[in-house]
């Protein structure tokens, strides 16, 4: 997923990069707006995710940490 920031606010929200880049363009019309990719938790699905590892250094899964130290499936 990706997200559009201008002066520290989400403006609009996408899995298309190129949906992004035409709201830049021809809707909110800003240079100093930008694009980051966003991985949305696993639990949640409304924070940010980080991907963590269990003991043996296996990926589980993007998780946030609020649903990590809470709401983790072990």
């Amino acid at each position: 997923m990706y997200r559009v920031i201008y002066n520290d606010k989400v403006e609009y929200e996408s899995y298309d990069l190129e949906d992004c880049e035409d709201f830049i363009n021809y809707e909110l019309k800003k240079d100093d707006a930008f694009i980051t990719e966003f991985t949305p938790c696993r639990g949640c699905r409304e924070e940010e995710g980080y991907l963590r590892y269990d003991w043996y250094g296996i990926p589980t899964g993007h998780y946030c940490d609020s649903c990590y130290e809470n709401n983790y499936p072990y």
